[in-house]
Parts: C-alpha cells; structure tokens; sequence
C-alpha cells in the first residue's frame, strides 16, 4: 500500500510546476526534520535552553538561591532597595 501512495504522490508531482515541486521538496523534508527531533522538541544535537539553564543552576545550594531577591535586585541588599526617594537621588546623583 505505501508503494501505491508513493507512486500517486510522485504522479501528482510531476505534473506540477517546478516552483510548487520546490514547495513540495521543502514540506516533505520539514516532515522528515519532525521525525528527527529529539524529545524536548529540539533537532538532536540541539539543547533547550530551559535545560541548559537547569543543567547549571542544580550545583547551586539552596542558600545561595534563597538570597537572591525575587524581584531581580542581585546586587541590592534589603535597605538598599530603590524606593522613590532613592531612584530621585540616584537619578541626581546625590546617591
């Protein structure tokens, strides 16, 4: 059966235009490239970075991610935090 498809297939190519044959060329290869991924949906060889960034981020302790403010100021310590005031003296530079 799969030989009878394949010769519909290449019967119907034929007849088309070279432009629409290339159309035709690039779908069957991107259904080959879907077959070939890997599980995380990347083509093998290829990691997502959500990986990467869980690959590095295991070794770090708990403690390390427990003083990390959640609202991104890495470098801000709890007192040092920019409030209004502190962001129009910074913004001065009467810091």
């Amino acid at each position: 059966m799969a030989a009878n498809i394949e010769d519909k297939v290449i019967e119907k190519l034929r007849v088309l235009p070279e432009a629409q044959q290339a159309e035709v060329l690039k779908f069957v290869e991107d259904l080959v490239g879907v077959e070939t991924k890997a599980g995380n949906g990347h083509p093998h060889g290829r990691v997502a970075i959500w990986d990467k960034i869980e690959e590095i981020m295991r070794d770090v302790p708990d403690e390390i991610l427990a003083s990390i403010p959640t609202d991104g100021g890495i470098n801000a310590s709890g007192s040092d935090r920019l409030t209004p005031q502190l962001m129009a003296q910074t913004a001065g530079g009467t810091r």
